[in-house]
């Protein structure tokens, strides 16, 4: 059975059934559950709202949702607790089959004499801090799938504004709390942007990956090999520094305009997206948390600016899908829960520069994804 679906410069074949990087495992089980998305899952939409967010997720095949648990809206004033929002948010995705990545983050304004918050908590504060981790774990243990320990800590003009072994310190102490707390409870430490190189080796110095079960990257990068080349970067060191467990990739995504050097045209996003995944994927990536799912506005309003984080979402408001998104479901629930193979039947047969990737369903039937330079994805299933 041959169906074809062109979406603009991206192209995907299925036919009847190379070459991959040797840098690659010789065998990785996909998970089920491998990919989600960025800031989804509010309580307060609408009903329809509702109905068209968790629609469009179950197209693209994404399980998880990652959000913040904001210290600052769970404890808006010093001991006193409001978990009503996250309690809704918590209750509807769990009915809707999410998994839940709640990032423990940031600062609270109420630390400071000006009511501002300045990305930052210091030695003094931390204890504090780790009263808004107890607390908000004790709450949602059992519910929330995994503990992030805040977001792109190496990004001092934008998350971390203090000295890094502040933060080492911070991330260390979360870390123990969470497990205090909870054993169970599954602990990500990292979310760096990219690799960066000195931040982890004084992070591993310093005791911050103790306690923890997954690292996370943001491997933000002009196109998916160089995507590719940042996580094999990070991976390469953090296993070199003795940490055995997962690697996740909590944020991944491509603006398709404004002044981010990693912005991709619409019109070649469906092909960025399959590659993206799948280098990902076979590299053994845990999950792929797509930075974002939808935008703030419709596509009749698309705003006239040069700021990329208006860009990034694979759908706009109403949930109309960008040329090219529904790539992502088709991809994802073609491996989920598929092993990846690196050798295969046939494997060199094709083309001379032809890059392939070999999955074989539970079913038995084998997938391949292949490419040449500056050619579109092809999807061969036999």
């Amino acid at each position: 059975m041959k169906y074809k679906c062109f979406y603009g410069a991206a192209a995907l074949f299925w036919v009847s059934c190379a070459t991959t990087p040797s840098s690659f495992p010789e065998r990785v089980i996909i998970p089920y559950d491998i990919a989600g998305t960025c800031h989804a899952g509010s309580p307060r939409l609408s009903p329809e709202d509702a109905r068209g967010e968790n629609a469009l997720m179950d197209e693209l095949g994404m399980t998880w949702i990652r959000n913040d648990f904001y210290w600052t809206r769970i404890e808006p004033r010093r001991g006193e607790w409001d978990f009503s929002y996250y309690d809704a948010l918590v209750e509807k995705n769990k009915k809707a089959g999410r998994k839940i990545l709640a990032i423990l983050a940031f600062d609270n304004r109420w630390l400071y004499k000006n009511n501002k918050t300045r990305d930052y908590i210091a030695p003094e504060h931390l204890p504090l801090y780790l009263n808004y981790v107890e607390q908000t774990v004790r709450r949602y243990k059992g519910k929330v799938d995994a503990w992030e320990i805040w977001n792109e800590p190496n990004v001092s003009i934008r998350f971390w504004n203090g000295p890094a072994k502040d933060f080492f310190a911070l991330s260390k102490a979360a870390a123990a709390k969470i497990k205090e707390v909870d054993p169970a409870a599954y602990v990500i430490a990292g979310a760096f942007f990219r690799s960066p190189t000195s931040f982890i080796a004084r992070m591993e110095k310093a005791g911050a990956l103790e306690n923890v079960d997954g690292l996370s990257v943001h491997p933000y990068a002009s196109n998916p090999h160089a995507v590719l080349a940042v996580y094999e970067k990070f991976e390469k060191q953090v296993r070199g520094l003795g940490f055995t467990g997962d690697i996740w990739v909590t944020e991944a995504g491509f603006p398709v305009a404004g002044y981010y050097p990693w912005r991709t045209p619409e019109k070649k996003l469906g092909d960025t997206i399959i590659k993206t995944l799948t280098l990902l994927a076979a590299k053994g990536a845990r999950a792929i948390v797509w930075y974002q799912l939808t935008e703030s506005y419709v596509k009749a309003h698309t705003p006239k600016t040069i700021d990329s984080e208006d860009f990034f979402g694979i759908a706009y408001r109403d949930y109309e899908k960008r040329e090219g998104a529904a790539l992502f479901g088709v991809l994802i629930k073609a491996i989920a829960g598929a092993e990846y193979l690196r050798d295969w039947p046939g494997k060199g047969e094709l083309p001379p520069g032809t890059i392939a990737f070999c999955f074989k369903k539970p079913s038995g039937e084998l997938l391949l994804v292949r490419w040449a330079k500056n050619m579109p994805a092809v999807l061969e299933k036999r």
